[in-house]
């Protein structure tokens, strides 16, 4: 039986146009894929010094 691991909330309202954060694609680029091998996309964002990825 499969379980899963406590459930969270990550939120950084930093990362909203309306902070002046992620405001360019070409400087934030962001990109969907599967990164843990699910098989549903992922968001994956780039920051200034960290990758941040969204689990679908």
């Amino acid at each position: 039986m499969s379980t899963f691991g406590s459930v969270f909330v990550a939120q950084n309202n930093s990362f909203t146009v309306l902070d002046g954060a992620w405001t360019s694609f070409n400087q934030y680029p962001r990109q969907l894929g599967d990164i843990n091998g699910d098989g549903r996309n992922d968001i994956v964002g780039f920051g200034n010094s960290d990758v941040y990825a969204a689990l679908g």
